[in-house]
Protein backbone atom coordinates (compact mmCIF):
# COMPACT_ATOMS: atom_id res chain seq x y z
CA UNK A 1 0.00 0.00 0.00
CA UNK A 2 1.45 3.67 -1.32
CA UNK A 3 2.18 5.89 2.01
CA UNK A 4 0.65 8.63 -0.67
CA UNK A 5 -3.04 8.98 -1.63
CA UNK A 6 -3.27 7.25 -5.32
CA UNK A 7 -3.03 9.85 -8.46
CA UNK A 8 -5.41 9.51 -11.38
CA UNK A 9 -2.61 8.49 -13.24
CA UNK A 10 -1.90 5.50 -11.01
CA UNK A 11 -5.46 4.57 -10.84
CA UNK A 12 -6.01 4.83 -14.77
CA UNK A 13 -2.77 2.32 -14.97
CA UNK A 14 -4.10 0.11 -12.47
CA UNK A 15 -7.42 -0.06 -14.55
CA UNK A 16 -5.47 -0.37 -18.10
CA UNK A 17 -3.11 -3.14 -16.69
CA UNK A 18 -4.88 -5.41 -14.19
CA UNK A 19 -8.86 -4.11 -14.22
CA UNK A 20 -9.77 -3.96 -17.77
CA UNK A 21 -8.20 -7.58 -19.16
CA UNK A 22 -9.88 -9.42 -16.44
CA UNK A 23 -13.04 -7.70 -17.23
CA UNK A 24 -12.93 -8.46 -21.01
CA UNK A 25 -11.98 -11.91 -20.38
CA UNK A 26 -15.08 -12.30 -17.91
CA UNK A 27 -17.16 -10.30 -20.52
CA UNK A 28 -15.88 -12.54 -23.75
CA UNK A 29 -16.61 -15.86 -21.83
CA UNK A 30 -20.30 -14.95 -20.94
CA UNK A 31 -20.79 -13.79 -24.45
CA UNK A 32 -19.45 -17.02 -25.82
CA UNK A 33 -21.78 -18.98 -23.27
CA UNK A 34 -24.58 -16.95 -24.31
CA UNK A 35 -23.82 -17.74 -27.85
CA UNK A 36 -23.76 -20.91 -27.63
CA UNK A 37 -27.00 -21.27 -25.38
CA UNK A 38 -28.82 -19.24 -28.28
CA UNK A 39 -27.28 -21.30 -30.98
CA UNK A 40 -28.55 -24.37 -29.42
CA UNK A 41 -32.38 -22.84 -28.59
CA UNK A 42 -32.58 -21.67 -32.30
CA UNK A 43 -31.75 -25.34 -33.56
CA UNK A 44 -34.46 -26.35 -31.74
CA UNK A 45 -36.75 -23.84 -32.33
CA UNK A 46 -36.26 -24.38 -36.46
CA UNK A 47 -36.19 -28.51 -35.53
CA UNK A 48 -39.29 -28.13 -34.46
CA UNK A 49 -40.85 -25.73 -37.16
CA UNK A 50 -39.27 -28.08 -39.63
CA UNK A 51 -40.85 -31.39 -38.24
CA UNK A 52 -44.15 -29.06 -38.18
CA UNK A 53 -44.17 -27.93 -41.79
CA UNK A 54 -43.25 -31.69 -42.80
CA UNK A 55 -46.86 -32.85 -40.94
CA UNK A 56 -48.61 -29.81 -42.82
CA UNK A 57 -46.95 -31.19 -46.04
CA UNK A 58 -48.38 -34.93 -45.67
CA UNK A 59 -51.58 -33.11 -44.33
CA UNK A 60 -51.77 -30.63 -47.58
CA UNK A 61 -50.98 -34.08 -49.98
CA UNK A 62 -53.58 -35.99 -47.76
CA UNK A 63 -56.20 -33.38 -48.23
CA UNK A 64 -55.39 -32.85 -51.73
CA UNK A 65 -55.60 -36.21 -52.54
CA UNK A 66 -59.14 -36.95 -50.78
CA UNK A 67 -60.24 -33.51 -53.36
CA UNK A 68 -59.04 -35.62 -56.23
CA UNK A 69 -60.85 -38.98 -55.26
CA UNK A 70 -64.24 -36.75 -54.56
CA UNK A 71 -63.22 -35.32 -58.14
CA UNK A 72 -63.88 -38.43 -60.20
Amino acid sequence: MPDHPLTLAELMQFHREVFLPDFERLLGERDNALVERLGKTLDGHFAEMHRRFDRLDALVAEARATMERIAR
